[in-house]
């Protein structure tokens, strides 16, 4: 009655946790206290901690010890069940519990315990600057680790005990920090919220050309150049007034992606030059390493490639050695980008699986960077003929983007989807998955239009409505990639003479641009202009060197059976059956061998009779060389 009147909760009679107090309250007063002490530690918890804590010789908790086993309360340096663990730590009052919190903490900062692991126990001791430090602290090596939720969790509560302590300066620090793990993990969307805090909270002109930064990062990383390339000039133009160089650099960073984006790359490349020599000579790890990246992504809008892939390697070794597995991931697959452009689909392939492998260990599939590395793969998947694989990859990383409301990556997936569904003879599904939402970038959209275009061939119908369109949208793009597949499409429509003259052109503009695989897609396409122009000997003659380089560097942008049976046709016309009958054998091999083992089972059957290559290289191949 007593208890009631004083407002405490009286135990049920038979009840688990009645049942555990009243163990408790059995134990001797060292037990309790050792228990309590177990019980505040939690994980942490072991017999010097114990003892430093309790400030007591660790011979003098033995007998506690063992007792606490004894009753079933500890099994193996931890509570034997969590409700026990739960009803001793609700024993101990507010204020005891802080202090012993306080040291715990001291302790396990002494021992050089994570910082992960000390931050709970400032918390515990309400000594909230010191748990903001040590979650910041968390934070960083979480980042090193690559454990970017994780990292994010330690920013958020960083920044929380920081507001807990009235420390505004660093709690804002913290939540602009958390940025682009949050982009990362949880999406550009995502993001924005905590930009708009930022710039809504910033004080200081270093406050606002951070959330400046951070707004420019997150545009850049939805590819909306515009509203990028805005907060980068203003957080330049008040960058200027620090004095530190850093700031303005990590927006000259910024403003100089965001000006190839928009197609003028030259001028980004003028911003960031001035700064290689401060970065060489006073930079960080991160901050070389982000001069490099940068620098690799404007050098690959002037498709300067060998240049592009000498830069992402410089940002790899930087990545791999402050072990970034996140920027490692991202970087090789740049660099798979960059190797594909080049025409080697091999190597691409695996750098491309590599840095998936990369983000699958990172837990960081299904944020908009593992979507971008996973339409990767699926693209080298399908350039090599693993059909299913590049389905499966580009399907999750279109589901990513469409969610995240990133029109340009989601388009440009999109895109790759349905020239393999066009190789698959499914022409619907391949006109379908280009019904995406017009994105930002008119080169994206041309590609779609180009690809619309080989629908149309592919059925037999006008292909120029759509050609038209892709070359009006390309008038206002600096893309010379898409512009020179557009070409090469034009060409195909064309009469031989004009064909010709296209495929000349686009070749010039690959070879300048190292473009190889372009290069040898319009060495082949000229071949065959020229076979269809009664020029059969040269044609002859340039197919043959063609052939000999394809095992090194395969035509791009061509259906692989497509270019054998281009081969074989211009061999028949210059009357040479041997060399045509190598072409067959090698696109039957390709098609029945390489590539139809990895196509899904339901368009098997299309693949075979509706794409119109394989039907007539196959149907030539067994009337010739016996099935």
């Amino acid at each position: 009655a007593a208890a009631a009147q004083a407002g405490q909760r009286l135990p049920q009679p038979g009840s688990v946790s009645a049942l555990i107090e009243r163990r408790l309250s059995q134990l001797s007063a060292a037990a309790l206290k050792l228990a309590r002490v177990a019980a505040l530690a939690a994980s942490d918890f072991d017999a010097e901690l114990a003892a430093t804590v309790l400030e007591q010789h660790p011979l003098d908790i033995a007998e506690p010890w063992r007792e606490l086993e004894a009753a079933q309360v500890i099994r193996d340096g931890a509570f034997a069940h969590d409700l026990i663990f739960e009803v001793t730590l609700a024993s101990v009052p507010g204020p005891i519990a802080a202090l012993l919190h306080r040291r715990i903490a001291e302790y396990l900062q002494a021992m050089g315990r994570p910082a992960a692991a000390v931050a709970p126990h400032w918390v515990g001791a309400q000594c909230w600057s010191l748990a903001g430090q040590a979650y910041v602290a968390a934070a960083r090596q979480a980042q090193a680790a690559s454990q970017r939720t994780h990292e994010i969790e330690c920013w958020e509560r960083a920044g929380q005990a920081f507001e807990r302590a009235g420390d505004a300066a660093p709690a804002f620090e913290a939540r602009c920090d958390s940025v682009p793990a949050c982009i990362i993990v949880r999406g550009v969307e995502r993001a924005h919220a905590v930009i708009d805090d930022l710039e809504a909270t910033a004080r200081t002109p270093a406050q606002r050309v951070a959330a400046l930064n951070a707004r420019a990062l997150a545009a850049l990383m939805a590819a909306d150049h515009a509203r990028g390339m805005a907060a980068a000039v203003e957080a330049v133009a008040l960058a200027r007034e620090l004095d530190t160089p850093w700031p303005a650099f990590t927006a000259t960073r910024m403003q100089a992606v965001a000006l190839a984006q928009a197609g003028r790359a030259a001028e980004g490349l003028a911003l960031l030059e001035p700064y290689r020599t401060l970065v060489e000579a006073e930079g960080n790890l991160e901050q070389r390493g982000g001069f490099w990246a940068d620098s690799a992504y404007v050098l690959n809008g002037l498709r300067r490639l060998r240049e592009t892939a000498h830069a992402l390697t410089q940002s790899i070794a930087i990545a791999r050695q402050m072990g970034d597995l996140a920027e490692l991931a991202m970087q090789t697959a740049n660099l798979a980008t960059v190797k594909g452009n080049l025409g080697h689909l091999d190597e691409a392939l695996e750098l491309a699986q590599r840095a998936l492998a990369l983000k699958t260990q990172l837990g960081e599939i299904d944020g908009p960077e593992g979507a971008v590395i996973r339409a990767y793969a699926g693209l080298y998947c399908g350039m090599v003929g693993r059909y299913g694989e590049a389905l499966e990859h580009l399907d999750a990383a279109i589901a990513v983007l469409r969610s995240d409301h990133q029109l340009t990556l989601h388009a440009v997936a999109c895109n790759h989807k349905a020239q393999f569904l066009l190789d698959l003879g499914q022409h619907a599904r391949a006109r379908q998955a280009l019904d995406y939402e017009a994105p930002p970038v008119p080169s994206v959209w041309a590609r779609g239009a180009t690809i619309a275009a080989r629908i149309d061939r592919a059925l037999g119908t006008g292909s120029s409505q759509h050609l038209t369109a892709a070359m009006k949208a390309l008038e206002g793009a600096d893309d010379a990639h898409v512009r020179m597949h557009t070409l090469l499409e034009v060409a195909e429509g064309a009469e031989p003479a004009e064909a010709i003259q296209r495929c000349d052109e686009v070749l010039r503009m690959a070879r300048q641009l190292e473009f190889d695989g372009v290069a040898m897609k319009a060495r082949l396409l000229r071949a065959h202009a020229m076979a269809r122009a009664g020029h059969a000997a040269q044609a002859a003659q340039e197919m043959r060197e063609v052939v000999a380089a394809m095992t090194g560097v395969p035509p791009v942008d061509l259906y692989r059976g497509e270019a054998w049976w281009r081969a074989a046709q211009v061999f028949d016309a210059a009357g040479d059956s041997a060399q045509a009958l190598m072409a067959l054998a090698h696109g039957t091999q390709w098609v029945r061998q390489q590539a139809l083992p990895h196509v899904p089972e339901a368009f098997r059957d299309s693949f075979l009779q509706r794409n119109a290559a394989n039907r007539a290289l196959l149907a030539a191949a067994d009337r010739r060389l016996g099935g």
